[in-house]
């Protein structure tokens, strides 16, 4: 089984009752802060090997600061965040079969580097 795959058909749940809750910046926590979201993930869909989506910025002060940067075109990441576990293999760290998936925020420097906001949606490859 695809774990991506898995994981985003779960998500399409939170995306389809409006709760796909991002922040700016990883926090160190597992739980998405309200008091810290900067957008909601409206909707989200394979193109090949790319989870690709479009957000909506909420008014919130992160959401604010997010319009903001985009307004003078900085250049804004996009994350996955989840809980799981790793296991080295080779060079890399490989995400186990427990992964759960929690949301896609946005950040300064995003480990995979294709992973940018592109015309205000969000970008992300694959990585199995």
């Amino acid at each position: 089984q695809d774990l991506w795959q898995r994981e985003i058909d779960k998500y399409m749940e939170s995306v389809k009752t409006n709760r796909a809750l991002g922040e700016l910046d990883h926090p160190d926590s597992s739980i998405i802060n309200l008091k810290n979201v900067s957008h909601n993930i409206k909707k989200i869909w394979w193109d090949g090997d790319h989870v690709v989506g479009v957000i909506e910025i909420l008014p919130t002060p992160s959401g604010n600061i997010l319009a903001a940067l985009f307004a003078n075109n900085i250049p804004v990441g996009v994350s996955s965040r989840g809980m799981g576990s790793l296991k080295q293999m080779g060079e890399v760290m490989e995400v186990q079969d427990d992964f759960e998936l929690l949301t896609w925020d946005l950040v300064s420097n995003p480990s995979n580097p294709d992973s940018w906001m592109k015309n205000g949606a969000l970008n992300e490859s694959r990585t199995t």
